[in-house]
């Protein structure tokens, strides 16, 4: 946190979210900006319709949210959702929006409905408050690109902001001892981990047609852990099929997992495997090389700016590809330890209080007499 700034002191500034959830990315930002944003001396508050339980004393009702020269309000956006309309007709303020990202039509066509909906309905309410915001920040180049064809003018980069602390927490010590075992002598069977929604574009199908090359051919005890919330029950289900189909073992979808589950997840995983076709920055490749689990990705859409050195990119891999890196990421040896090193120092310069200088900057200048 920093230190009270004179010409933010006294100022309002209010973020926009459609849900606060404990444990989601776009929440976690969330409290860490409203800490910070309270810490520069301004009046901070959420407007959010859907706080989680204990999350609701920041939260203040929007027909009291008063919108003048003095407040900034600021936008996350992700989804479509009402509080659209306010940051769009809150002419006085001066206005930020925070991209996070949306995933293209075109990766639900055919598998759902209401997901192509959601996303076609998101384009447009981004298209509709181009002209009216004074800054368009997003995760990444990737997300900051979409919003300039989109037409927003005045965009930077901002990459999302994690609580460092939630890191350093008790993992859940029943879920841990069951993922390791119980083994006290032998060495439990590796465990090779996936985090992020059930959702077509995250390509779940190759990383589970990568495991099986892998357990199949390099090792044959090899676990699979895969952590999110199902957001297309079509695709969860096609999922399922192909496990049974290539008959690949030791499979789990856990679902969404409490904060102290995920810590567990990523304390007994070996490694860590994205294949996304489609991502806006990808949390989880900060989370895995902050816990010391090497990672193993696929070079796509925002992919490698977030990992940058810290893991290994791989490009239009197969699924033998796939398992070949895993196997040298798992087993014990220099290059299981400099991929460790690399994604610690990755994680390092990903930290929030790096980019926070330059947002209080981008503040006070939208602040000045427009």
């Amino acid at each position: 946190m920093s230190a009270p700034h004179p010409r933010l002191q006294g100022r309002r500034l209010f973020q926009l979210v459609p849900a606060l959830h404990r444990g989601d990315a776009i929440g976690d930002e969330v409290i860490v900006l409203h800490r910070t944003f309270a810490s520069w001396g301004m009046r901070a508050g959420i407007v959010c319709p859907s706080p989680d339980a204990g999350l609701e004393e920041a939260v203040v009702d929007p027909a009291a949210l008063t919108a003048d020269g003095d407040t900034v309000l600021v936008l996350h956006f992700a989804l479509p959702s009402a509080l659209t309309a306010l940051f769009g007709t809150s002419a006085a303020a001066a206005r930020v929006l925070i991209h996070h990202n949306l995933t293209p039509p075109r990766f639900f066509a055919g598998d759902s409905e209401e997901l192509f909906a959601i996303s076609r309905l998101g384009r447009e309410h981004l298209l509709s408050i181009a002209g009216a915001t004074h800054l368009g920040l997003a995760d990444s180049s990737f997300n900051e690109q979409q919003l300039r064809e989109l037409g927003y003018t005045r965009t930077g980069v901002l990459p999302i902001m994690l609580d460092a602390a939630k890191y350093r927490q008790v993992p859940n010590p029943v879920l841990l001892a069951g993922l390791r075992g119980g083994a006290r002598n032998a060495a439990p069977p590796p465990r090779v981990l996936f985090v992020g929604r059930i959702a077509p574009n995250k390509r779940i199908e190759d990383v589970i047609a990568a495991f099986s090359s892998y357990q199949r051919h390099l090792q044959p005890a090899a676990h699979l852990d895969l952590a999110g919330k199902v957001a297309s029950a079509p695709y969860y289900q096609t999922l399922l099929q192909l496990v049974r189909r290539l008959g690949v073992r030791n499979v789990r979808f856990y679902g969404h997992v409490t904060d102290a589950e995920l810590l567990a997840l990523f304390t007994a995983a070996r490694a860590f495997v994205c294949l996304s076709a489609h991502e806006g920055f990808c949390v989880p490749l900060i989370e895995a090389m902050t816990m010391g689990v090497p990672v193993i990705a696929k070079a796509a859409a925002a992919v490698p700016e977030t990992l940058g050195d810290g893991g290994v990119l791989l490009s239009s891999p197969s699924a033998a590809e796939v398992a070949h890196a895993l196997h040298a990421a798992v087993e014990p040896g220099p290059v299981r330890e400099k991929l460790i090193a690399a994604g610690r120092r990755r994680a390092a310069a990903m930290s929030p209080t790096r980019h926070l200088p330059r947002l209080q900057e981008q503040i006070l200048s939208l602040l000045e007499p427009r």
